[in-house]
């Protein structure tokens, strides 16, 4: 685990050589200069999401800088990176970093045994993790996305133990960007109400509550602040971006980037899960609906960058261990067209569309392949069975 962990070190210090940057113009900094800024604003009790105060800030960090990189995480955010905000940048870099790959490592191979995985061969789950450009991605760019991970980890794994209240608790992680994962907080609220569940949604709600409680000492109108931001003129907004989703690719050859017509895939995914949760509500399982409800988000969601894709880590697990069952030959076939599916994209793409735009088809093609794959999996296990 620690020569793992120098190889990602070593690798991301170096900004693999002079590679292009990962989605932004800021390759060193990355996406830490904005939770870095905001937590130091905050905690000067000033506003973290004024674009003028922000990018005086990142100023100090990038000199060259002409827009300020804008946080759009909802305030309890600040809580997870208020901390890194009261120290310099330059120890702040490496920590984040630090803070995020044992967020991966963690969580990789405790995914591995939960879909069957076998225990004795858990480092496998390390060589898949880390073997996708989604993950040098997050890294690179310093951002948010591997706590979200962790969230969803500790989700399953207090939720498998029935302690509903700390498996909710667990998902102020995922609250960051709820966005990435919104279907299945729709399922969350289907589910407690179905079977009157009340202390998972309390751990959510005490989770939110708590942490957005630092924030408000610091600035008590923050809220406020923070939905202010939507009107700024400074920076793009989130749905200004062209992000590699089919909301994005919709609004593109629409020709219009109205919020109701990027909004149409959400909507189709809310009609499409309210016929699957008819169709699976009598035996839902957590682990075992996760990797489509993961998928299925981000598939229909409105916003999400190439890199988010490292919260698919629970589908690809599922995905590495069935493979992990199959020959020798189903295996190597399995890891060179998993490793051309995930990674060819983002090479080829990288060097022409900064922001990976047309890349939109990527997630909907693992939707395609994970529900192949299930199916496949499924004829072999009732064929087993039978027997």
């Amino acid at each position: 685990m620690l020569l793992l962990v120098l190889f990602v070190w070593l690798g991301l210090s170096g900004q693999f050589g002079q590679a292009q940057a990962f989605e932004t113009e800021t390759r060193e900094p990355g996406d830490l200069v904005e939770y870095w800024a905001s937590a130091r604003l905050l905690l000067n009790g000033e506003n973290p999401y004024s674009p003028e105060q922000m990018l005086l800030l990142q100023r100090t960090i990038e000199p060259n800088r002409v827009q300020p990189l804008l946080t759009w995480n909802p305030p309890w955010t600040l809580f997870f990176t208020a901390p890194f905000g009261l120290i310099s940048f330059a120890i702040a870099q490496p920590l984040w970093l630090l803070m995020s790959i044992t967020c991966l490592i963690l969580c990789s191979p405790y995914l591995w045994r939960l879909y069957g995985g076998d225990p004795a061969k858990s480092r496998i789950a390390w060589l898949v993790c880390f073997g996708i450009i989604p993950t040098y991605m997050v890294l690179s760019l310093k951002q948010i996305t591997p706590l979200l991970v962790l969230g969803i980890v500790g989700f399953l794994y207090f939720s498998r133990r029935k302690r509903l209240f700390l498996s909710g608790l667990s998902l102020t992680l995922v609250a960051i960007k709820p966005h990435l994962a919104y279907l299945f907080w729709l399922a969350l609220l289907f589910w407690t109400v179905d079977n009157r569940q009340w202390r998972i949604m309390c751990g959510v709600v005490f989770g939110i509550a708590a942490t957005t409680l630092l924030p408000l000492l610091f600035v008590p109108d923050i809220f406020s602040l923070y939905f202010q931001q939507y009107s700024t003129q400074w920076a793009p907004k989130p749905l200004d971006w062209q992000t590699p989703t089919l909301s994005a690719a919709l609004g593109y050859h629409v020709g219009s980037n109205a919020p109701w017509v990027r909004a149409i895939p959400a909507l189709l995914g809310f009609i499409w899960f309210t016929f699957y949760w008819n169709k699976h509500r009598q035996r839902w399982d957590w682990v075992e609906q996760m990797p489509l409800l993961l998928l299925t988000s981000q598939v229909a969601t409105p916003f999400a960058w190439t890199f988010d894709q490292i919260l698919l880590l629970p589908a690809l697990m599922e995905v590495a261990v069935w493979t992990s069952q199959g020959t020798r030959r189903t295996i190597f076939k399995g890891v060179i067209v998993g490793f051309m599916l995930i990674n060819a994209g983002p090479l080829i793409v990288a060097e022409v569309d900064p922001n990976y735009f047309w890349l939109f088809w990527m997630v909907p093609l693992y939707l395609l392949a994970y529900m192949h794959m299930k199916q496949q999996s499924c004829v072999v296990e009732k064929c087993l069975h039978l027997r």
